[in-house]
């Protein structure tokens, strides 16, 4: 949960490893201010609040907007992220709180309830790592090394209560060493933040994920698993400091090439708006559910229903009738034509719940199994699916209805799994039938372990599910 928290505060730590190599270009005894002000904010500012707002697009159009709010005040800190579908205006994001080692977590895409985690307590925006102090140390020599040749592209304009830094370049004075800060941050983020190396991913080569845009669940996902590395067409960003050399606003965007694996460079403009105030004065109250309206998870999951209906599920035959309205949700997603009309033999133990449902005039019999203490879908198989029956071939030759199958397996896990847009699905072979008939083996590579079998001739459906590992 602690990593969650930290991932927007990344971006600013990313902005001051960025612009490490450029401050150079200072008047002499202003880059070893601006690096005590960096590494006093990141390590050693234990109350301050943080608002503001981010904007993302990729080729010119907008995929995604953020607004964050931030408190820390000691080993108590609050975390408020909004996200914002620019083409549907669909919300998501999550508010964290932690109280020393308690971290509580609420989402916003689904209300109601919260998780409860522990974890070290932690007083400062960012955790001194020795990695973190290598890359800061490397950043410092690279500022260094680029002093004579930026000239006019840093400005110092004194205001009323501090001073204003402006930073303004273009891809030719970045090319060099301020691309490789600029990599090199990233691919600190990429292993602290999102748990691996993007330097490290051969997809194009391996042919086992897809590059174009529309075989992934969200633009973010395939700028990330898709891009090899970036380099910087234009930056124009202001710093503002109080008196006491603290930072106070980050204004300004960004415009990045994102090369992908297959050579072609996308563009990825990120605008940034960041207040930082109550130094010294902030407040964060201790976790108190009613203040938020929230239960706990294990208490909302018994009395919530995935079609908005609520009823007590302690009783064994409603609660065989919801898992049942489940049942038929998650095959009709499949692609099954099946209704609440549809024969149903259920069954229910200890800690889940199997629905058969079956129409022989349509040829349908599909299992459908549900973990009951987490109301999450376990298993779902086509029973007259012959899938495992037929030859099995190599991941090769797959390029045409590949990224079909990818796109519609994640219109399915959309639905169903809780960390969909976490997934990274790769090919593992086809399998096809004397008849025409040819599925397509998918897996995701992750420790969110998922296995699909998608029927892509005569017509697309999803034939085999499961999540060993949520």
């Amino acid at each position: 949960m602690r990593n969650t928290q930290n991932r927007i505060l990344a971006v600013l730590a990313a902005l001051l490893l960025c612009l490490a190599p450029v401050t150079g270009a200072f008047a002499e005894g202003v880059l070893p201010d601006l690096f005590a002000a960096g590494r006093g904010l990141m390590f050693d500012t234990h109350n301050v609040t943080i608002n503001g707002s981010a904007s993302f697009a990729l080729e010119g159009e907008a995929f995604r907007e953020a607004k964050i709010e931030y408190r820390q005040d000691g080993e108590n800190s609050y975390y408020d992220l909004t996200l914002i579908n620019p083409k549907n205006g669909v919300v998501n994001g999550y508010t964290i709180i932690a109280n020393g080692e308690d971290i509580y977590v609420m989402e916003k895409y689904i209300t109601g309830f919260y998780r409860s985690g522990t974890s070290d307590a932690q007083s400062t925006l960012v955790r001194r790592t020795t990695l973190l102090e290598n890359i800061l140390n490397m950043a410092e020599l690279l500022g260094g090394q680029t002093e004579a040749s930026l000239g006019d592209a840093i400005s110092v304009t004194e205001t009323e209560t501090g001073r204003a830094v402006r930073i303004r370049l273009d891809g030719a004075q970045a090319e060099g060493l301020i691309d490789t800060g600029l990599n090199l941050a990233a691919e600190y983020i990429a292993q602290r933040y999102f748990e691996g190396a993007y330097f490290d991913r051969r997809y194009d080569e391996e042919g086992r994920y897809p590059l174009n845009r529309e075989s992934y669940l969200s633009t973010a996902a395939y700028i990330l698993d898709t891009t090899r590395y970036y380099t910087l067409d234009a930056l124009d960003v202001t710093l503002e400091q109080d008196g006491g050399d603290r930072f106070t606003g980050v204004h300004g965007a960004a415009a990045l090439y994102a090369v992908g694996y297959d050579g072609v460079s996308r563009k990825l403009e990120i605008g940034l708006d960041l207040a930082l105030s109550d130094y010294g004065s902030t407040k964060v109250d201790r976790f108190n559910p009613d203040d938020y309206s929230v239960v706990p998870y294990v208490e909302w999951a018994e009395t919530y229903y995935g079609r908005d209906i609520y009823a007590d599920t302690s009783d064994e035959e409603t609660l065989l009738d919801y898992y049942f309205g489940r049942a038929v949700d998650v095959a009709q997603a499949c692609g099954f034509p099946v209704d609440y009309s549809t024969n149903a033999s259920m069954a229910s133990y200890e800690s889940f719940c199997d629905a058969l449902l079956e129409d022989q005039e349509k040829g349908v019999s599909v299992t459908v199994e549900f973990d009951k203490a987490e109301d999450r879908l376990l298993r779902i198989s086509d029973n007259n699916a012959q899938w495992s029956d037929g030859e099995r071939k190599a991941a090769e030759g797959l390029d045409e209805i590949l990224p079909e199958c990818v796109n519609y397996a994640f219109s399915f896990l959309n639905t169903v799994h809780p960390d969909a847009d976490q997934l990274k699905l790769g090919c593992a072979g086809m399998v096809t039938l004397e008849d025409g008939t040819a599925y397509v083996i998918l897996q995701n590579l992750n420790d969110n372990y998922v296995y699909m079998v998608v029927q892509a001739q005569p017509e697309m459906r999803v034939v085999f599910y499961t999540c060993m590992i949520n």
